[in-house]
């Protein structure tokens, strides 16, 4: 789609189909008004509105922006969306100074998210470093996404169990599992739900973790306190709320 978004008569209702279109997976826009301006628009309310657009809109899987330079703000905000957002995981932009406000907001957040798959900038050489840090992010979520389908696949070892949970709504995993299994998109997503119970309970969560091999068993303590193998499942499913299989570190002979 090429877009003049001096046209102000334009721009608002594309913002709302953005905004609205559930449906929409993947958004390319290309602006024919010239790169080293930013973006002016009729309404001044109207600054920034895309930016909210695409950011609001939890839908997207991937989003390229060519011809539009966007203020640091708007870089902050686009930045945020592809760090933790729940699927905007293809990030392309092509804009000198906006490729470089970007990077420097991702760059320090970027490996607090799993999201984001790939990110191409075309500017980059004034924030080089943020580039690298942020390209070494995509890499690990990719594995991450390998991993977590060997699990749903079968290979129901720790090194896998590890990045499930980190990863079981990424729409990669989702796509790769079908494209693997030759399944829909709902089929999938109930072997997902099947492999995500394989590690849920307790004796299940340890084994995945390669904390123990068959059960979880505890001394009787002096005190006579409730021990963790005496916990109820109500009790334990609550504490799973706030542990994952990958918060267990690696025994010592497993990262060797």
């Amino acid at each position: 789609m090429n877009v003049n978004f001096y046209k102000g008569a334009f721009h608002r209702p594309l913002v709302a189909f953005i905004e609205e279109a559930v449906n929409l997976k993947e958004l390319r826009l290309r602006v024919s008004a010239p790169c080293s301006y930013w973006m002016n628009f009729e309404d001044p309310a109207a600054d920034g509105a895309l930016v909210k657009a695409i950011s609001s809109n939890t839908n997207l899987d991937c989003v390229v922006l060519e011809g539009v330079s966007f203020p640091d703000s708007d870089c902050k905000v686009l930045a945020e969306a592809a760090v933790s957002g729940p699927h905007l995981n293809d990030l392309e932009l092509r804009c000198e100074s906006s490729d470089v406000f970007l990077l420097r907001h991702m760059a320090p957040v970027a490996a607090s998210g799993y999201s984001i798959f790939r990110l191409e900038v075309w500017y980059h050489n004034e924030a080089e470093e943020e580039y690298r840090a942020v390209k070494e992010v995509t890499i690990r979520n990719s594995g991450l996404v390998i991993r977590a389908a060997r699990f749903v696949m079968g290979d129901e070892t720790s090194y896998c169990a590890r990045a499930l949970e980190l990863v079981s709504g990424h729409p990669k995993l989702v796509e790769m599992l079908q494209h693997r299994a030759a399944a829909s998109c709902d089929e999938v997503k109930e072997m997902i739900r099947g492999a995500l119970c394989k590690i849920a309970g307790m004796n299940q969560f340890m084994r995945a973790a390669g904390v123990i091999k068959e059960t979880v068993e505890c001394c009787v303590g002096r005190d006579r306190e409730t021990q963790l193998d005496e916990l109820n499942e109500y009790c334990w499913m609550h504490i799973r709320i706030y542990l994952k299989v990958a918060d267990i570190l690696d025994p010592p002979l497993a990262r060797v």
